[in-house]
This record gives C-alpha cells, sequence and structure tokens, in this order.
C-alpha cells in the first residue's frame, strides 16, 4: 500500500484516493520547514572545471509541527484516510492513540510514504525523529514535531558481456610429430637463455619434456 503523509497541503494528489492507497493526514499544521542543502567543496576549483563535480545535493530534510485531534476535523474527511473517525474504543478516545501508533511503528520500521506539503509531493521519504508532546496542555489531542528525509532511490544498472569459449587446442598445445607447438616458442625463448649462460639445463628440459 502506497502510503501518504499530508501535513499543511493546499492540494491532494488524485492518487490519495485511489485504491491501495491510504493517508495520514495532521488536523493543525503550525509549522513546516523544508529545507534543501548542498555540500560544496572547499577546495579552490580551476576555472572551465565542470562545477558539478564538486557540489553534492544533500537529501531534502522536512521539520513538522502540528497535531491530530480526538475530536472532528473541522474540514470534511477523505476516502483513504488511516484514521478513524472521530469516536471512542474502550471507553477512550482513539484517534490520537491511533496517530501516535502509527507514525512510531512507520519511523520503528522505516517504511517509505509520500509527503504532501503546501505546494509538491515527496515521493520515498522516511520518519527520522518524533518528539511527543505529553504536557497537560495538549488535551486531548497529540502534538509532535517529526523530522523527515527524503531518500533518493537508484536501481542497479546490468550489461551482458560476451565471452568466447577457449577451444581445448588454445589451452595446451597441439602434437606436432611428437613436438609440442605450443613448446616451439618456448625452446626457443630457453635455447637463447642456456647460449646466455652457457649451459643445457633448460634445452636437457626441454627434451624431456618433448620425449
Amino acid at each position: 500500500m502506497t502510503t501518504y503523509f499530508i501535513a499543511g497541503s493546499l492540494y491532494y494528489p488524485s492518487e490519495v484516493e485511489n485504491p491501495g492507497s491510504g493517508f495520514i493526514e495532521l488536523d493543525a499544521t503550525t509549522s513546516l520547514e523544508e529545507s534543501f542543502e548542498s555540500e560544496v567543496s572547499s577546495h579552490p576549483v580551476q576555472v572551465g572545471a565542470n562545477v558539478t563535480d564538486h557540489v553534492r545535493t544533500e537529501n531534502p530534510t522536512f521539520d513538522i509541527k502540528g497535531s491530530v485531534s480526538d475530536y472532528s476535523p473541522t474540514r470534511p474527511s477523505r476516502d483513504g484516510s488511516l484514521l478513524t473517525s472521530p469516536g471512542t474504543k474502550d471507553g477512550i478516545r482513539a484517534r490520537a492513540k491511533e496517530a501516535y501508533d502509527m507514525l512510531l511503528k512507520m519511523r520503528q520500521q522505516s517504511q517509505l510514504f509520500t509527503l504532501v506539503t503546501k505546494y509538491e509531493a515527496y515521493p520515498n521519504c522516511v520518519i527520522k525523529s518524533i518528539k511527543i508532546d505529553h504536557s497537560s496542555s495538549t488535551g486531548g489531542s497529540l502534538n509532535l514535531v517529526m523530522k523527515v528525509e527524503q531518500l533518493r532511490l537508484v536501481t542497479a544498472a546490468s550489461t551482458i558481456l560476451a565471452i568466447n569459449k577457449a577451444s581445448p587446442d588454445d589451452s595446451r598445445g597441439t602434437k606436432n610429430n611428437g613436438t609440442s607447438s605450443k613448446g616451439s616458442t618456448d625452446t626457443a625463448t630457453l635455447s637463447s637463455i642456456d647460449r646466455v649462460l652457457g649451459t643445457s639445463v633448460f634445452g636437457d628440459a626441454i627434451n624431456d619434456i618433448g620425449d
């Protein structure tokens, strides 16, 4: 299932209500900060060099402050919400607790989701951290501070290489009148060494192999 987390959005992607999709929406988004940074080389860059080789784009990060209430949202509900309608479970209002359990599980399992902000939707996001305010002033709502980061997913490329199989004649010399054709080159090389050293050690060894 594709999960959407909606925070302070002015629009809703059409995919949000598609079958197989679900969304979590904050009842109130009090703050949303989007950060887009790049790491720039501190070393001098030669004039005419490719500047992109010296700048590394960091993952976008998002700092979100908001709340989910146990009570009815002021706006109409939409199909696909993963939070139940306001009500009680075992005598306890359950909507804020449901959001609490769901968000903690998403963080623990590193679940990917699409973050929908004021102007844009960012796929492949994960929750880096969640802070929950349990003070008495929160009342019947879940007040939270979240840090979200968008991952860059890549697909490994594969290449098919053609490998020529070696024939038996390539791996060993063929006999030619009792003499290995592959060994003929070795014989000439080793005989030259014999002449330099003034010995016949290598020549005798070659004769033994030929026999």
